[in-house]
């Protein structure tokens, strides 16, 4: 199929996305568009695009719940929101080489941006991990802070304020 002049091939794509035809409709249909094609392959491809479209449909799903609890909690990570598109465009994207695969494979300029995109993503995700982790440590050591404060006003020996700083800040 990825011998298929790129309208026919669109044509193609367009009429799995009806899924209104059978496969010796499909065949009749593109042979009369003057394209050589045999059942089998018609079937062989309108399977492996059945299954990109229902990944395709899981990713946006995936989407769609993403953008409900960023509008129930705008408040929430961003980040976190745009990392999970990007994953999503780029599963789709893999999905869409894999479908339009021909013999010389996916276009070495795509690959190229494809996986620079998930390194950039994988570096941003752990720089946010990073950026959390080091907030969290900040917040422990404004809990201890205030504890201690505490202690101290009630009167607490130096020993049981220690203890608590220890326990909060998680040092043994």
């Amino acid at each position: 199929m990825a011998r298929l002049p790129r309208e026919v091939r669109e044509e193609l794509h367009r009429i799995l996305r009806e899924g209104a035809y059978t496969i010796d409709e499909i065949v009749a249909h593109l042979r009369q568009l003057g394209a050589d094609v045999s059942r089998s392959a018609v079937h062989r491809y309108r399977q492996r695009f059945d299954a990109v479209a229902e990944k395709m449909r899981q990713a946006q799903e995936i989407a769609a719940v993403w953008v409900r609890q960023l509008g129930e909690a705008p408040e929430g990570d961003v980040g976190q929101l745009c990392a999970q598109l990007l994953k999503t465009i780029s599963a789709h994207t893999l999905m869409q080489m894999q479908l339009d695969e021909t013999e010389e494979g996916a276009d070495a300029k795509e690959i190229m941006m494809l996986a620079r995109a998930i390194k950039d993503l994988e570096q941003s995700t752990k720089l946010a991990m990073e950026r959390e982790m080091r907030a969290r440590e900040a917040a422990r050591r404004e809990a201890a802070k205030a504890v201690e404060k505490v202690a101290r006003e009630e009167g607490l020996q130096s020993e049981t304020i220690d203890a608590f700083r220890r326990a909060i800040l998680g040092v043994a």
